[in-house]
């Protein structure tokens, strides 16, 4: 179900570029992704990886969207990851040639995907153990298809998700690796961004000063396959430790560094406007920018009922919008045939619960029924999967293209 007006943006139609938000040209509530500011944060994540000589394996999770994807490749980014093998699809389609899968390869369906992909194209495509169980059941598929899977071991932190904790598990890992006829090792993943506590940033330093540890023995290094071994984490909060790490690791020149934030391309007025900060304060490459990530994503809606005095129901719910990481943020109003939208002073709008199609929200601006209102969210990953087709529009809210999901 398209939730943008058919008019204007279902497929096989002409965009008309006369269409406008604010004339009501779109059917709300809409997601609305602004394409300069996704252009800025794609180039400004593009100069902090060259500054610090890391590639960039986005995560493709965030929106799933082929025309991001192709944006990221078009700006350099080394590849794609994903979290499983109907997302690689999408990436190779996309015209992804390297394929981080950040994640383990389970079960024949989901290998068969992978083998098709290996065997009818040219990529590049790397998942993560961190069992000889799985290695087994690995090396027995692909070694029936006469195949080669690249492998990374993963390793992972304590009270984490997947990947081996301590040294000896993955010495094991290693060994079957080493024994196997499909299999070629060919470096380390790991994710950073389970890491909560006290000290976040001395736990999360610590945790990758012991996978580089482990990455740089004599053992591990003894039994990788790889020309180019990649050695990879980040996600969007902690990817400036990260690079701070493998700059300070002095890696060996075959050695690709890689780091793979996603959240980045879209950002949010949330939990990644509150990482982003802590970002900004920490480090210097940031500091000297002279730019910084952007919000892309706006819901709009319209103001359906006012109920009670300072009290109003907007036409969104949990069926548009994330909500496991903050309510919607009002940004502005707009009474229809006005000029502009006015900007809401934080505090005078405030959501206050949300159902699946209604967003409760106190207020104390001049509004009225069938005003338009903008909103941010937090946490995009959340958002995008929500909609099977998202409207781009430029500053002034004139409709420019339109971008389709694969969830």
């Amino acid at each position: 179900m398209n939730k943008v007006n058919p008019t204007y943006l279902e497929k096989g139609h002409p965009i008309n570029t006369a269409a406008n938000v604010l004339r009501e040209d779109v059917s709300l509530p809409a997601l609305l992704l602004y394409k300069d500011r996704i252009e800025n944060n794609i180039q400004w994540m593009k100069n902090f990886s060259e500054k610090y000589h890391v590639q960039l394996a986005p995560h493709a999770k965030t929106t799933m969207t082929p025309q991001i994807i192709k944006a990221q490749l078009s700006a350099g980014a080394w590849g794609m990851t994903v979290a499983n093998p109907v997302q690689a699809q999408t990436a190779y389609h996309a015209g992804c040639q390297n394929i981080l899968m950040a994640n383990q390869l389970v079960g024949k369906a989901n290998m068969s995907i992978i083998a098709n992909m290996l065997e009818t194209s040219s990529i590049q495509f790397y998942c993560v153990v961190d069992s000889v169980e799985n290695v087994s059941a690995l090396d027995t598929f692909f070694t029936e298809k006469s195949l080669t899977l690249n492998v990374l071991i993963e390793l992972g932190a304590h009270h984490g998700r997947c990947g081996c904790r301590t040294e000896e598990q993955v010495n094991s890992v290693v060994r079957a690796i080493n024994t196997s006829t499909s299999l070629r090792l060919s470096g380390v993943e790991f994710y950073e961004g389970v890491i909560h506590g006290d000290d976040e940033v001395t736990q999360v330093r610590n945790f990758i000063d012991w996978v580089l540890n482990i990455f740089t023995s004599d053992f591990f290094q003894s039994s990788i396959r790889a020309e180019h071994p990649l050695l990879t984490g980040a996600g969007s909060a902690w990817y400036d430790i990260v690079c701070e790490a493998f700059k300070e690791a002095d890696l060996h020149p075959n050695v690709v560094p890689i780091i793979r934030p996603g959240c980045y391309v879209i950002h949010d007025m949330g939990i990644y406007e509150d990482s982003q900060t802590q970002i900004m304060l920490r480090n210097a490459q940031c500091q000297a920018s002279h730019t910084t990530l952007q919000s892309a994503m706006e819901l709009w809606a319209y103001v359906l009922s006012i109920p009670e005095p300072g009290v109003a129901i907007v036409g969104f719910g949990k069926r548009d919008v994330a909500f496991d990481a903050g309510l919607p943020t009002p940004l502005t109003y707009y009474h229809v045939g006005d000029q502009t939208p006015i900007a809401i002073h934080s505090g005078t709008c405030v959501v206050k619960d949300i159902m699946d199609q209604h967003a409760f929200m106190t207020f104390d601006i001049d509004l009225q029924v069938g005003d338009m209102m903008s909103f941010g969210t937090s946490h995009p990953c959340l958002t995008f999967d929500k909609w099977r087709e998202i409207a781009v529009v430029d500053e002034s809210l004139n409709i420019i293209d339109r971008y389709n999901t694969y969830f």
